[in-house]
C-alpha cells in the first residue's frame, strides 16, 4: 500500500481505517485454497513434485501445459513417471523455475513450454501470483528477486480490480440495472477453472469437446504486439536454470506452445523474431518450431492456448519422438 499511496496520519480515525483496509486485504481479497480455487492446484502439483519417485518427465509452463498435454501418453511411451506442473501464466517464469529447482532430482527431464507472453512482458508474473501468495504465503520462497517490480504492480492492479468490483456490486444493489451481456465466453464449463479439474498427473482432466470462445474472439487480452518489446532477461534466465540443473543431473529441454491461427497471424513478426533469438541464444535443446504449433481457431476451447481434448494427443505425440531421442542420449530411461 505504501508504495502507491500516501501514508495515513496517525490518528484514531486513520488507525481504524488502516485496520479495516488490512482486514479487507487479508480476509476478503485472497481466494480460498479449496477445490473452487484454480490456482490452489499448485499445492497438489507441489506434492507430486515432492512425492513422485524419479526419474520423471516434468512438464512446466502456464495453463497451456495443463490443458494441452496428456501425461499418460508420455508415461506409456517412455516408461517414466510424468508430472504436469503447468498451471498459470501469471505466476511468471522465475516462480516456476525456482519451484523446480527445489524438487527436481537426478535423472529427471524438465520440458519448459511457456506462453509467448512470458517473453513480452509477463516474465515476472502478475496479480494472479499476488492473490495466490496472500492465500499461500509460504510460496514466497519461490518468488525470484526479479519479480519484485511486477508483483508490486500486480498488487496495485489486484487491489484496484477488487475495489472497483466491490463498488460496482454495491452500486448495483443500491441502483439495480438491467443485466448487461457478459464479455466472457458464454459456455465455459463451471468445473474447468477449479482445483478439482486436474487429474492425478496434473493435467486438466475434464473433457472439453466444443469451443467456448465468444463471437469477438478468445477470452484473453492480446499482450504481444509487433513493436519489438522483447524481454531480454528471459533467455539468460532459462540458460542459467538449465546450467544449474545440469550440474544436478537434470536434463532441460524447451518446446513451443500450441496456439490459434488468428493469434499467430496477428503476432507473426514478433513470434518469428523470438524463434530466431531462441535458436541462436538458448543453450538447451529446442523441440519443434513456432509454425508447426499452429492450429485452426476451432481446435481451441476458450483461449488461444487451450486446445480441445481431442487435440491433446496430437500435441503430446508431436514431442514424443524428440523426447525419446533426448532420453536415450541422456540415459534417462529405466
Amino acid at each position: 500500500m505504501n508504495a502507491f499511496h500516501k501514508t495515513w496520519p496517525i490518528t484514531p480515525v486513520a488507525f481504524t481505517l488502516s485496520a479495516a483496509i488490512l482486514f479487507f486485504l487479508l480476509v476478503y481479497l485472497p481466494p480460498r485454497c479449496n477445490d473452487t480455487y484454480y490456482e490452489a492446484a499448485f499445492l497438489d502439483k507441489e506434492k507430486l513434485l515432492e512425492k513422485v519417485a524419479p526419474p520423471r518427465i516434468i512438464l512446466v509452463g502456464g495453463s497451456n501445459v495443463a490443458f494441452c498435454f496428456d501425461s499418460s501418453l508420455i508415461r506409456e511411451a517412455m516408461h517414466v513417471n510424468v508430472i504436469n506442473a503447468g498451471l498459470h501464466i501469471g505466476f511468471g517464469i522465475p516462480f516456476m523455475l525456482n519451484t523446480l529447482a527445489k524438487y527436481a532430482r537426478a535423472g529427471d527431464m524438465i520440458v519448459i513450454c511457456p506462453e509467448y507472453e512470458e517473453f513480452f512482458g509477463l516474465f515476472g508474473g502478475n496479480e494472479n501470483l499476488v492473490a495466490f501468495l496472500i492465500s499461500y504465503p509460504s510460496a514466497l520462497s519461490y518468488v525470484g528477486v526479479d519479480q519484485t517490480a511486477p508483483l508490486l504492480l500486480g498488487a496495485r492492479s489486484l487491489l484496484n480490480r477488487k475495489c472497483v468490483g466491490a463498488l460496482t456490486n454495491l452500486r448495483s444493489k443500491i441502483f439495480p440495472m438491467k443485466q448487461q451481456k457478459s464479455s466472457s465466453p458464454p459456455s465455459l464449463s463451471p468445473q474447468i477453472y477449479k482445483r478439482s479439474a486436474f487429474n492425478k498427473d496434473g493435467d486438466i482432466g475434464i473433457a472439453l469437446e466444443h469451443s467456448a470462445k465468444s463471437p469477438e474472439g478468445f477470452w484473453l487480452p492480446l499482450y504481444i504486439n509487433n513493436s519489438g518489446s522483447f524481454d531480454a532477461g528471459v533467455i539468460p534466465a532459462l540458460n542459467e536454470f538449465a546450467a544449474f540443473m545440469d550440474k544436478h543431473g537434470v536434463k532441460v529441454v524447451f518446446t513451443y506452445p500450441y496456439l490459434s491461427d488468428s493469434f499467430y497471424r496477428a503476432c507473426k513478426p514478433s513470434l518469428l523474431a523470438l524463434e530466431s533469438r531462441l535458436k541462436s541464444q538458448l543453450k538447451i535443446p529446442i523441440i519443434g518450431n513456432v509454425s508447426d504449433c499452429v492450429l485452426p481457431d476451432e481446435c481451441f476451447y476458450d483461449t488461444r492456448y487451450h486446445v480441445l481434448t481431442r487435440y491433446k494427443g496430437t500435441r503430446t505425440n508431436a514431442i514424443l519422438s524428440e523426447l525419446k531421442l533426448i532420453q536415450s542420449k541422456a540415459g534417462h530411461g529405466r
